[in-house]
């Protein structure tokens, strides 16, 4: 499972939209999706913020499985 497919669990488990994702971190919602469909890779800068935004930890994020 790569980072894409996490970020879509753990989206799909807050309720949070693409939309919504996008906004928090002033990015393209298409920018977003495309992350979660592992078209391109996630900019590290981002990945700090994910983090907190979906509160888990940063190594959370690159895990096979999610278990919260």
């Amino acid at each position: 499972m790569g980072v894409g497919l996490t970020l879509r669990k753990l989206r799909s488990k807050t309720k949070y939209s693409q939309q919504d994702i996008g906004d928090l971190l002033a990015i393209d919602r298409n920018t977003y999706a495309n992350w979660e469909n592992e078209k391109t890779d996630v900019k590290s800068e981002f990945i700090p913020k994910l983090a907190k935004i979906y509160d888990v930890k940063i190594n959370e994020l690159f895990e096979e499985e999610i278990e919260k």
